[in-house]
C-alpha cells in the first residue's frame, strides 16, 4: 500500500522524534501539534482525512480533517486563500517549552545553570506522516520525510553587579517562608500544596515587575509564581538605610508526586522598570540603557 496514491499524510511537529515502529501518532506528546483528544473515538482511516478546500469556513483546525485536525494553545494553523499553502506557526513561552513531555511523560528539554546564564536546550523535529495500510493501524508508519531537524538553546543572562544609590551591589533572591497549603473544604486530605515566599532585595531606583519562573528544584509539580505585596500592590518597601527595594513573590506549587524533593534552588527572571517613587531616574535610565530590563536571579 505504500505506492498507493490514496495514502493520507500528516506533518507531525515536535521536540521528540517520530519513530515511525513504536510511535503512534494518536498519542501526541504536550507541545506536539496535535491532541491526543481529537483520535478518541476516531476509527484509524479518520486520521489521515482532509479537506480538498481548506480555505473554506471550519476546514483547519476541525475533527472531520485531522491530517491538520485541532491545535494546542501554542500552535497556529492558517490559509490564506485556495491556492496558498497551509501554514503552521507557534509560540512557547518559557514554562510552556520547560514543561514539554512526550506520550509517557518524559521531558524533552533541559534547564542547565552556570554562573553568569540559565540555558534550555532542546531539539525540534519536523515530519510528514503516513500509514503503511489506511484501514487499520496494523502497528508501523511509513515516514515520508523528516522535513526538518534542528537542535537549539534558549539563553538567560544571570543579573549581577548592579549598584544602588548608595554604591552598594545589590541583587539577592532569598526563601522568606515555606508552609503547606490544604484543600479548605477538608484539611485532614493529603490534596492542596505548597507555598514559598521568596523576598528580593534590589536597587532602590529599580522595581521588580513581571515574574516568570525559569528554574526550580524538581519536575514532579505544577509551579506558578507571582507578586505577594500584600497592601502595596507590587511596590517597593524602602529599606533607606541600605538603598534597596525590598519585594515579595508567592511560589505556589500544586499537582504534586510525592515523595519530592524541594532541594535546590530558584531562578526568577523579572523586567524591571524604573520605581515610580523616585525622584530622579537617572540611574534607572542609566542601567536600563546599559543592561536592558530583562533581570534573572537564583536563591541561593
Amino acid at each position: 500500500d505504500v505506492e498507493n496514491d490514496e495514502l493520507g499524510t500528516a506533518y507531525v511537529f515536535d521536540f521528540a522524534p517520530f519513530d515511525s515502529l513504536n510511535d503512534s501518532i494518536e498519542e501526541p506528546g504536550t507541545c506536539s501539534n496535535r491532541l491526543y483528544s481529537s483520535y478518541v473515538d476516531k476509527d484509524f482511516a479518520d486520521y489521515w482525512s482532509f479537506s480538498v478546500s481548506p480555505s473554506a469556513p471550519q476546514q483547519l483546525n476541525s475533527l472531520n480533517y485531522l491530517a491538520y485536525g485541532p491545535l494546542p494553545s501554542p500552535w497556529n494553523l492558517s490559509v490564506e486563500t485556495e491556492c496558498t499553502k497551509i501554514r503552521y506557526s507557534g509560540a512557547f513561552t518559557w514554562n510552556e517549552l520547560r514543561n514539554c513531555q512526550d506520550f509517557d511523560g518524559n521531558n524533552l528539554l533541559t534547564v542547565a545553570t552556570d554562573a553568569k546564564w540559565i540555558n534550555m536546550t532542546g531539539r525540534f523535529f519536523m515530519s510528514v506522516v503516513s500509514p503503511l495500510y489506511m484501514q487499520s493501524d496494523i502497528g508501523g508508519y511509513y515516514v515520508h520525510d523528516l522535513l526538518y531537524s534542528s537542535p537549539f538553546r534558549i539563553a538567560i543572562q544571570r543579573s549581577v553587579h548592579i549598584l544602588n544609590s548608595l554604591g552598594i551591589n545589590v541583587f539577592l533572591l532569598t526563601i522568606f517562608q515555606s508552609r503547606r497549603t490544604f484543600d479548605e473544604q477538608d484539611i485532614t486530605s493529603n490534596s492542596g500544596g505548597y507555598l514559598i515566599i521568596l523576598s528580593s532585595q534590589t536597587s532602590d531606583y529599580l522595581q521588580l515587575t513581571n515574574p516568570n519562573l525559569v528554574s526550580y528544584p524538581t519536575e514532579y509539580a505544577t509551579w506558578t509564581v507571582s507578586s505577594f505585596n500584600r497592601g502595596l500592590n507590587g511596590a517597593c518597601h524602602i529599606d533607606t538605610a541600605q538603598g534597596v527595594c525590598i519585594q515579595f513573590w508567592k511560589i505556589e506549587i500544586s499537582d504534586l508526586d510525592c515523595p519530592i524533593s524541594f532541594s535546590g534552588s530558584f531562578e526568577v527572571e523579572w523586567t524591571a522598570v524604573c520605581n515610580p517613587n523616585n525622584e530622579d531616574d537617572s540611574q534607572c535610565n542609566a542601567y536600563l540603557s546599559a543592561y536592558s530590563s530583562s533581570i534573572a536571579v537564583a536563591t541561593p
